[in-house]
């Protein structure tokens, strides 16, 4: 009875074991399909996620930075500007060689009197003025002019040392100082003419180991050059000499007390 069973029965029986069977290798190829689609995600993923950290790790140091050297950046001193003791130097330099060429062609070397130069040149720096001398060398004071120099103005004294027809020339400079002077320290950093130091500044173009002699004393600037250094190094100092006693002198005459009434 049973192996005359209705074939169309049997046929009916088998299809669902085929189409399981035929349906296994789509699913299995679905299910790659997705693990490959999630593991390409996944890489995605973890490639954009990299840069994003780095950047907001980046952006947090800088924010920290900026918190704590932002207000000490935002303090710092500013660079003063003004004129450098080169520039000055060049300057006074040009003066020298000029008054001292122009009373070599002028014939222009007859001597003045001293105390009128000295003051002339209290008159004009509106201070008094006192001019220096070497107890051995002769001076021989020429004459006063006023000069404008860059970051400066105040007045020049042309002398000579020596005998008149082998005459050595030298320039005294006294200018009102104007806080525009600029020298630089061991590091390279600008700062303002300090006071009583003397700086000493080789010229270009001029003979060799000519120097212009510059320091500052109170609201005064001294110069110094000379055909010969050693007359210039020697009027330097005593300008200075006479710089701190007349600075010493203010000082005292401003600190002394009022007689009582």
């Amino acid at each position: 009875m049973n192996g005359d069973a209705d074939p169309d029965k049997r046929e009916s029986a088998a299809d669902p074991a085929r189409d399981q069977a035929a349906a296994a290798p789509s699913n299995a190829s679905t299910s790659a399909l997705t693990n490959d689609s999630q593991d390409e995600a996944g890489r995605r993923s973890s490639d954009t996620s990299v840069p994003a950290i780095v950047a907001t790790v980046a952006l947090v140091v800088f924010s920290i930075f900026i918190g704590v050297y932002g207000p000490r950046l935002g303090n710092r001193q500013q660079v003063p500007g003004g004129t450098t003791l080169v520039e000055l130097a060049s300057a006074l330099s040009a003066r020298h060689s000029a008054e001292a060429l122009g009373t070599i062609e002028l014939l222009r070397d007859e001597p003045a009197n001293p105390e009128t130069i000295r003051r002339e040149a209290s008159t004009l720096l509106g201070r008094r003025i006192e001019l220096p001398s070497l107890s051995n060398r002769s001076l021989t004071w020429l004459r006063l002019t006023r000069v404008r120099v860059p970051g400066a103005a105040g007045v020049q004294v042309l002398l000579r040392t020596g005998p008149r027809f082998n005459a050595e020339f030298a320039s005294l400079f006294i200018l009102r100082d104007e806080d525009r002077f600029t020298v630089f320290d061991a590091y390279g950093r600008p700062r303002a003419l300090p006071e009583g130091e003397m700086f000493s500044v080789g010229v270009s173009g001029e003979s060799s180991g000519s120097v212009v002699h510059i320091f500052r004393s109170g609201d005064l600037v001294y110069g110094a050059e000379a055909t010969d250094r050693e007359v210039a190094d020697e009027l330097i100092a005593a300008l200075q000499s006479i710089a701190a006693g007349l600075q010493q002198e203010s000082d005292g005459s401003i600190a002394e007390p009022e007689p009582a009434r």
